[in-house]
């Protein structure tokens, strides 16, 4: 029957795709935020976003250079971890299934 299809087949398939794109999707949130936080057009200070601390940071970049190196670091290994883990519910998926 077709429940029988979709519980069987559709569905596992579905529910090993959701968690990997899922991680995809949250890096890529991270992404658009900063930038358009960075850009102005995100929240304003003084809420803590990433991407104004970068933007604030711009300024004084000669005089603490950490002020725009951690926001940007936090951000890139951010975005890497969470690529990471959804990796690791692909291969978990994949080693589950094959």
């Amino acid at each position: 029957s077709r429940a029988a299809v979709l519980i069987e087949h559709v569905l596992p398939n579905a529910l090993t795709a959701v968690p990997v794109l899922a991680a995809i999707d949250i890096g890529t949130s991270i992404l658009a935020v900063s930038g358009l936080s960075f850009l102005g057009l995100g929240p304003q200070p003084p809420t803590p976003e990433w991407g104004v601390m970068l933007s604030e940071g711009r300024d004084i970049l000669r005089i603490a250079p950490w002020a725009g190196l951690f926001p940007g670091l936090f951000i890139t290994v951010t975005v890497i971890a969470v690529t990471i883990v959804g990796r690791w519910f692909q291969h978990a998926a994949d080693r589950r299934f094959s």
